[in-house]
C-alpha cells in the first residue's frame, strides 16, 4: 500500500529528510517550500507516501521498513511529516558545521508545535533541554541522527503513540553522544493527528 520515492538534491547528501505523507497537499507544499528555501541544499528527501490512511502504527512502523532503509544515503537522517516545514534557512549550514566540529551521533534543536500545549517550544523548558528525553515533551523534527544510529533504533518508533520519543529514548539509553544546538529550526503548521487537510 505505501508508496516509497526520493528527490535528490545532491547525490550521497549530508542530510537525508524523510517525509511521510498523507492527503494533506498545502502541509506538503509548505514542507517542500520550505527545503527549496535552504541556502545549502546537500540534502535528499525521501518520501513515504500512504494513499489509503494505514494508521498511525503503520505509519510510525512505515521508517523501519527495508524500502525507507535502503533509499537513505546521507550521513544524518530526519524526520519531517507534510505537516512540517524548517523555518531557518541555515539549518544544514549550521548542522553541518556542527557535526565537522564535534561529530555528534545525534543534534537536538528547537521546534514549534501548535498544540496549545507546553508553550508550543519543544523540546519544552530547562528540564527537557539537555538532558534525557521526555515523554510528550520532545517531537520527531526536534533532532537528527547519524545514518548508522538512525538504522540501529529506528524500528522502536513502531508503537501506536509517541513513536519519536521512544526512539530518541533508545539512542539516549544506548550512550551515543548528543550535541545540544539552542536555535529554532523547524514547525508545525497544524498538527494533523494523522488526518487528511
Amino acid at each position: 500500500m505505501l508508496q516509497f520515492s526520493k528527490r535528490q538534491y545532491k547525490q550521497n547528501p549530508f542530510l537525508s529528510i524523510i517525509t511521510r505523507v498523507y492527503k494533506r497537499p498545502k502541509g506538503l507544499s509548505a514542507n517542500m517550500a520550505s527545503i527549496e528555501s535552504l541556502q545549502d541544499k546537500d540534502v535528499e528527501q525521501i518520501f513515504i507516501t500512504d494513499p489509503v490512511g494505514v494508521g498511525l502504527l503503520e505509519a510510525n512502523r512505515s521508517f523501519a521498513k527495508n524500502e525507507t532503509k535502503s533509499l537513505i544515503d546521507g550521513q544524518y537522517v530526519y524526520l519531517l511529516d507534510d505537516d512540517d516545514f524548517i523555518v531557518n534557512p541555515k539549518m544544514v549550514n549550521e548542522l553541518k558545521d556542527i557535526a565537522h566540529k564535534f561529530k555528534p551521533d545525534v543534534i537536538c534543536f528547537r521546534m514549534v508545535i501548535k498544540n496549545n500545549m507546553n508553550g508550543n517550544y519543544y523540546p519544552t523548558d530547562e528540564q527537557c533541554w539537555g538532558v534525557r528525553p521526555v515523554i510528550a515533551r520532545i517531537g520527531g523534527s526536534c533532532f537528527v541522527v547519524k545514518r548508522d544510529v538512525w538504522l540501529k533504533h529506528i524500528h522502536e518508533f513502531g508503537v501506536p503513540r509517541c513513536g519519536d520519543f521512544y526512539f530518541i529514548d533508545s539512542i539516549f539509553n544506548a550512550g551515543h553522544s548528543f550535541y545540544w544546538h539552542n536555535v529554532l529550526f523547524a514547525e508545525t503548521g497544524k498538527v494533523s493527528r494523522g488526518k487528511p487537510e
